[in-house]
């Protein structure tokens, strides 16, 4: 795979640290992974070093399965209830989310009905900007072809659990003000 190569080198020579192996829908289930170092596959302890992490950021999800609703509906609901367990249980519930979409994606995939069955919700949603991620384009699962992110949005995503003292009160003030 040539393509992969050469992209690992772009990526590497900009100083990205590249992790292969992680799986979106199940970060908490992952007790190692691999690391990319100059291509050299190597394993590492901890697939995550989520005491490190500042955000999670997930640039243009796709599985290669072009207008399969259902399919990437269940993508972003497996990777939010992912991502909210791994956050409580690593007590990193003030990491944000940002998540890069093409188009009329974040409608389409029902993301904000998936972010808030597990308690995320949108912060702010802002343009991609190409340029900030320097030579960073991205590609199809064919790893041939790119594909055009000027219309692409960042939707930011934070945790906000609702603890059950206040969801009672809620429910209660919302029962009183309807009688």
């Amino acid at each position: 795979m040539p393509s992969l190569q050469r992209r690992l080198h772009q990526l590497l020579d900009v100083g990205v640290h590249v992790k292969w192996g992680i799986d979106a829908t199940n970060l908490l289930g992952q007790d190692s992974a691999g690391d990319l170092d100059g291509g050299n596959k190597k394993n590492v302890q901890c697939a995550v070093p989520w005491d490190c992490v500042g955000s999670i950021m997930w640039n243009f999800p796709f599985l290669g399965i072009d207008e399969d609703l259902e399919v990437h509906r269940q993508l972003m609901l497996d990777f939010f209830a992912s991502a909210a367990v791994t956050l409580f249980t690593r007590k990193r519930e003030g990491i944000r989310v940002f998540l890069t979409l093409c188009n009329n994606q974040y409608c389409r995939w029902q993301v904000e009905r998936a972010a808030r069955e597990w308690f995320f919700f949108l912060d702010c949603s802002i343009p991609f900007d190409t340029h900030t991620f320097g030579s960073y384009r991205p590609i199809r699962n064919n790893l041939e072809s790119h594909f055009p992110a000027e219309k692409a949005v960042v939707y930011v995503f934070g945790l906000y659990p609702v603890c059950e003292v206040s969801l009672n009160t809620r429910l209660e003030k919302m029962l009183a003000v309807a009688t």
